[in-house]
């Protein structure tokens, strides 16, 4: 089973720790200019997943992501919806890295435009019904919501 043979692979390494995780988050955030790519809804996809270490003298599994850019026209044109366009990406990263679909799919998660810095210290408000809640507010939950997630999916790959 492929699920095995990626688990096995992968529990050759050591599990990230939560300092992995808040580095990787801290890179992450700012990355790319998320505030003006995706919109303020959540509807950003992202799967991440573990993979060996890019330099072989390390130790531990490394975080890895992969984003389907919803607002992209070509991917509204070429797949009829979301969920379509989940399993194009999905079987993308199974060919690519043989990650198996189980992980792929614990390991998806919807963000908004407010995972950036740029929210972090902002005092506007967004509406989100039928809380309003501050732009602060809503970068702090995603983190939140990443950190948790993260840690789960790292606890179903390494089995703790």
């Amino acid at each position: 089973m492929v699920t095995e043979s990626y688990l096995e692979l992968i529990r050759n390494y050591e599990a990230p720790t939560n300092d992995d995780i808040d580095r990787f988050i801290r890179l992450f955030k700012n990355e790319h200019s998320w505030y003006k790519q995706l919109s303020d809804e959540r509807d950003g996809t992202f799967f991440f997943y573990l993979l060996p270490p890019p330099v072989t003298k390390d130790n531990k599994a490394f975080i890895c992501y992969f984003w389907s850019n919803s607002l992209v026209k070509a991917w509204d044109e070429n797949y009829a919806n979301e969920l379509e366009r989940d399993e194009v990406m999905i079987d993308n990263l199974i060919s690519e890295h043989s990650i198996p679909k189980e992980i792929l799919e614990i390991g998806k998660i919807k963000l908004s435009r407010f995972i950036h810095d740029s929210y972090l210290n902002t005092t506007e408000y967004f509406i989100e019904k039928p809380i309003r809640k501050s732009y602060a507010e809503l970068h702090q939950e995603l983190i939140i919501d990443m950190r948790m997630h993260l840690n789960g999916l790292i606890g179903v790959v390494f089995g703790k």
